[in-house]
C-alpha cells in the first residue's frame, strides 16, 4: 500500500503529513491522527452548534420591523419569518390570508397596537399557523395585543394554530396576550407554549369559541382585571400546567368585579379563583348550573353572588388545594348603606374555613342577606356558617332550608353577633364537632327558634335581648 501512495507535488503537505522528504514516501501516522481527531471534533461541534440554532427557512419572505400601511400576508409569498420585533402600528391593520405560515426567530416578539386579522379556513392546509422558527417550546415571546384604553388594539382568529411561545413563563404572559385591547378566537388550536395559553385583561370584549389547548404550561385561559365579560364556549384542553403552577381550567387572577354583570358558564373547564376574587359594591357574579369553582384562597361578596344549580347540575365551589381549611371560604359582606346579597341554591360548598382562623366559615355572612337552599355545605377547617350578624332589621339574614352542613372542625352554624337574624328549615349536620346551631350572644328584637332539624346551643350569657320577644316551638331542642 506504502507503494502505491501517489506523489504529493506540494512539499509542505508532504512533509507535514509524511515528515521529511525521502526518496519513498513514508507515512507519519502521529501526524494523520492528530489531523483526523482536529476535524472530527471540529465537525461535531459544528453539528452541536447547529442543532441549537435555527436554519433560515428555504424561500421564505422575511419580516421585522414597524408595519405603519395596512399590509396582506399571501399564501403565495408564505412562509414568513419574523427575524426581529414586529409592530403593527395603532390604526393599521395586519390581515393574514388562509394557508400562511409565519414563523417566529428566538426570543422575538410580535406585537399588535393596531389589528391582527388572521381568518383560516376548515380543511388542510387553509388554517393559519404562528410557529417557532425552531419547533421548541419557549422560542419566541408570543402575540401582543395592546394599545391604550383610548385607542385599544384588537384581534381575529378563526382556524389559526399558535405554538411554541412563552420565551418568560410568567403568571400575566400568554402565547397570545390581549391587554388593552379585544380578541375574538374561534376553531383554533394552542399547543406546546410554555406560559398561558390566552392571557387577558377585560378591558375589552373578549369571545373564546372551540379552541383546543394542549401541553401548556400554566393555565390554556387566564383573565385579569376589566370591565368586559368574556364570552366563552367549548374549550377543550388537556396537559396544563407543566410548568408547575396551572392546570386544565380558565382562571381569574386577583379579580375585584366592579360593576355591571360578570357571568360563568359551562365551558367545559373548572374555573380557579387565584390571588383573591371580589364582588364589589354593584357587581353581580352569576354562575351557572354544573359549574366548578376552584379557590386558592378567598372569594368575597360585597356586591351580589347568584349560584343557581339544579338537582342534576350541581354548583361545586371548592378549594383549590382540596384539603379541610384549604382556602377562607365565601365571605359575603357588605355595609348598611349597601348590604351584600347571595343566593346559593343546589351548591356544593367545600374545604372553606381556615383552620388557623376560628371567626371564618365554609361560609362567612357579616351585614348581607343571604339565601341557602338545597346545598351541601362540607368538609370544612372551622365552622360550617360564620353568621356575624349586622342589624337586627330583616334585610340582614340568613334563610338556610333543606340543606346539609357536614364534617367541620367546629360547629355547624355559628352566631356570633347579637344583631344576627336567621330563618332556619329542614337542616341536617353530621361530622361535626358541634352539629348544633351555636349562639354565643343574647339575640336583640324578635326571635323564633323553630324546630329545623338541629339543637341549639346556647354559649355563655346568651339569650334575649331586654326589649326583644323570644317563641320556641314545639320540639326544640
Amino acid at each position: 500500500m506504502l507503494n502505491s501512495l501517489p506523489l504529493i507535488e506540494n512539499k509542505k503537505m508532504y512533509q507535514h503529513l509524511f515528515g521529511s522528504a525521502p526518496t519513498r514516501p513514508r507515512l507519519n501516522i502521529a501526524a494523520i491522527t492528530r489531523m483526523w481527531i482536529t476535524l472530527l471534533v471540529t465537525g461535531c461541534a459544528l453539528w452541536s452548534f447547529g442543532q441549537g440554532q435555527a436554519e433560515a427557512a428555504p424561500n421564505a419572505t422575511q419580516v421585522a420591523g414597524d408595519i405603519t400601511t395596512n399590509t396582506i400576508w399571501t399564501a403565495a409569498n408564505s412562509p414568513y419569518e419574523v427575524t426581529d420585533t414586529l409592530r403593527v402600528q395603532p390604526g393599521v391593520t395586519l390581515t393574514i390570508e388562509p394557508g400562511v405560515q409565519v414563523l417566529v426567530s428566538e426570543q422575538t416578539h410580535f406585537i399588535v397596537h393596531g389589528s391582527l386579522v388572521a381568518e383560516g379556513a376548515p380543511g388542510a392546509g387553509n388554517d393559519i399557523k404562528f410557529s417557532g422558527s425552531n419547533a421548541q417550546p419557549e422560542w419566541w415571546y408570543g402575540i401582543q395585543v395592546t394599545y391604550s384604553e383610548e385607542q385599544p388594539a384588537s384581534v381575529s382568529f378563526n382556524y389559526v394554530t399558535v405554538e411554541h411561545a412563552g420565551y418568560y413563563i410568567v403568571e400575566n404572559e400568554g402565547a397570545l396576550k390581549v391587554d388593552y385591547g379585544s380578541g375574538t378566537i374561534r376553531n383554533s388550536t394552542f399547543k406546546d407554549n410554555s406560559s398561558n395559553g390566552i392571557n387577558a385583561s377585560l378591558y375589552g370584549p373578549v369571545i373564546l369559541e372551540n379552541i383546543t389547548f394542549t401541553n401548556t404550561g400554566l393555565y390554556p385561559i387566564r383573565f385579569g382585571n376589566g370591565d368586559f365579560d368574556p364570552q366563552i364556549s367549548n374549550i377543550i384542553a388537556t396537559n396544563s400546567g407543566t410548568e408547575g403552577a396551572g392546570s386544565n381550567a380558565i382562571a381569574y387572577s386577583a379579580m375585584s368585579w366592579e360593576e355591571g354583570e360578570l357571568h360563568l358558564n359551562k365551558t367545559g373547564l373548572p374555573y380557579v379563583f387565584e390571588n383573591g376574587f371580589t364582588v364589589r359594591q354593584g357587581g353581580h357574579v352569576i354562575l351557572d348550573p354544573g359549574i366548578e369553582v376552584q379557590v386558592e384562597n378567598a372569594f368575597s361578596v360585597e356586591g351580589e353572588l347568584t349560584a343557581v344549580g339544579t338537582a342534576d347540575q350541581p354548583i361545586r365551589i371548592t378549594g383549590l388545594n382540596k384539603q379541610p381549611g384549604g382556602w377562607w371560604g365565601i365571605n359575603v359582606n357588605g355595609d348598611f348603606d349597601a348590604p351584600a346579597t347571595a343566593l346559593l341554591e343546589h351548591v356544593i360548598l367545600e374545604y372553606g374555613g381556615r383552620a388557623d382562623s376560628p371567626s371564618s366559615g365554609n361560609l362567612s355572612v357579616n351585614t348581607a342577606s343571604v339565601t341557602v337552599r338545597n346545598s351541601v355545605i362540607q368538609n370544612g377547617g372551622q365552622h360550617g356558617v360564620y353568621n356575624s350578624g349586622g342589624a337586627p332589621d330583616d334585610e340582614f339574614a340568613i334563610l338556610i332550608e333543606n340543606t346539609s352542613i357536614l364534617n367541620h372542625a367546629a360547629s355547624a352554624l355559628l352566631c356570633t353577633d347579637e344583631s344576627c337574624k336567621q330563618t332556619l328549615h329542614n337542616l341536617t349536620a353530621t361530622g361535626n364537632a358541634t352539629n348544633a346551631v351555636v349562639i354565643r350572644q343574647s339575640q336583640l328584637g324578635d326571635v323564633v327558634w323553630t324546630k329545623m332539624g338541629l339543637p341549639y346551643f346556647v354559649v355563655g350569657n346568651a339569650g334575649i335581648g331586654r326589649d326583644g320577644t323570644m317563641v320556641i316551638e314545639p320540639g326544640v331542642k
